[in-house]
């Protein structure tokens, strides 16, 4: 959850609101919504306790890839 927060804050701060904008989506409709659909049926309530962590897991591999390129271009640009 942290490095959610942390990569569309960064985004927030710096004046660009649509990453922060899309890695918030990606994490609700992308990973959430289906993994909190699909989970409960294949393993009850444990799925519907995963879900949510594996949607936080499957959101930092977007989130984290978008704010290393944002920082390699800033700090390239100077």
């Amino acid at each position: 959850l942290n490095c959610i927060n942390c990569c569309s804050t960064l985004f927030q701060i710096t004046g660009n609101p649509l990453p922060s904008s899309i890695i918030i989506l990606v994490r609700q409709l992308v990973f959430c919504v289906p993994l909190l659909l699909i989970l409960p049926r294949l393993w009850g309530l444990t799925g519907l306790q995963a879900a949510i962590p594996l949607a936080e897991v499957g959101s930092s591999f977007v989130a984290l890839p978008m704010a290393l390129w944002y920082l390699k271009k800033k700090q390239a640009a100077g």
